[in-house]
């Protein structure tokens, strides 16, 4: 994947002047720029200015994503927005970080780099996704520091032994905003899910990460089975007509000429050989399926290869 940066910041409080627009069009002339936004790609070069230096001056929250998987979520916020009681429970160093400039404080959700295409397509949209929660921490609603401490426990970042902070009611009822930034740092919705069932006493990190796998390996037996299950109904279905699929089989061939009806015919065929094999397997008649299978082959002068479909050596019989 070639290099690639996405800078977009947005104006929640104010709208920019017009001063301040010529000065950012000033900065980055190939940007998307209005009041209240402005966005700016590279897929060489950087953006030649600090990016808290911008959010500083003109903006409320900014969002970064690259192509190699780094990713960050920045809000300015009043001095009186955040009890650091409250909020150092949720901090991570470099990961969930506040400070403070002059009358401000800087709150930044980072990842690291890491291989993440989506971020890199869904970048021009997470600004606005993101945006919401600005005002949602601002109307004390904590789940936004919760997910980015969970996010840094996922990642490695946290001591097994250290507890969890309090888990923030309604974090099972996500918003489309913070399930936005689920995604934006890769969060495992097992382990979210995991940490929404708010267990009795608070958890050391290991323990919830431990409760978020053996949430995922639940629900891939569930779906295993679910598969299983739906797979043998196919199975029985064939079994109930299968001496029809093996005449089938026969027929096609001994079907004459080539081409790619007769390739498609095989691909066919092959696919219902090789059910009608699983269907031996879990009926213990292998031995059987396998004799009358050696005889197909051997009535129909056909290499076994062909029986079960390979699409190049097919088409180059056929062809």
């Amino acid at each position: 994947m070639s290099e690639y940066q996405h800078y977009a910041f947005a104006a929640i409080d104010r709208p920019l002047t017009a001063d301040e627009v010529a000065t950012l069009r000033a900065l980055e002339k190939r940007a998307t720029l209005n009041p209240t936004r402005f966005v700016a790609e590279y897929h060489s070069g950087d953006l030649d200015a600090r990016p808290e230096d911008l959010l500083l001056q003109h903006f409320d929250v900014h969002t970064y994503v690259s192509s190699w998987g780094t990713a960050e979520l920045v809000l300015r916020l009043p001095q009186e927005a955040l009890v650091r009681d409250v909020v150092k429970p949720f901090l991570v160093a470099e990961r969930v970080e506040v400070r403070q400039k002059l009358d401000t404080l800087i709150l930044t959700l980072h990842r690291e780099a890491g291989d993440d295409p989506k971020a890199h397509e869904e970048a021009a949209g997470w600004l606005d996704a993101l945006v919401p929660l600005r005002q949602d921490l601002l109307d004390g609603d904590l789940r936004l520091l919760y997910l980015g401490w969970l996010a840094a426990a996922q990642a490695g970042h946290v001591d097994g032994d250290v507890v969890e902070p309090l888990v923030p009611a309604g974090l099972a009822e996500q918003t489309p905003a913070l399930a936005a930034l689920a995604r934006l740092f890769r969060l495992d919705p097992d382990l979210v899910a995991a940490a929404a069932e708010q267990a009795p006493a608070r958890r050391p990190a290991q323990a919830l990460l431990a409760a978020g796998q053996a949430r995922a390996e639940a629900r891939r037996q569930q779906a295993d089975g679910a598969a299983s299950a739906a797979r043998n109904k196919v199975l029985d279905a064939l079994k109930a007509r299968e001496e029809q699929a093996w005449a089938e089989a026969e027929e096609t061939i001994g079907m004459p000429g080539g081409g790619p009806v007769k390739t498609a015919a095989f691909k066919a065929k092959a696919k219902l050989l090789q059910d009608l094999r699983e269907l031996a397997d879990r009926d213990g008649t292998r031995d059987a399926f396998d004799v009358r299978l050696a005889a197909l082959r051997e009535q129909k002068k056909v290499p076994g290869f062909w029986l079960f479909y390979d699409p190049p050596r097919v088409s180059k019989a056929f062809g």
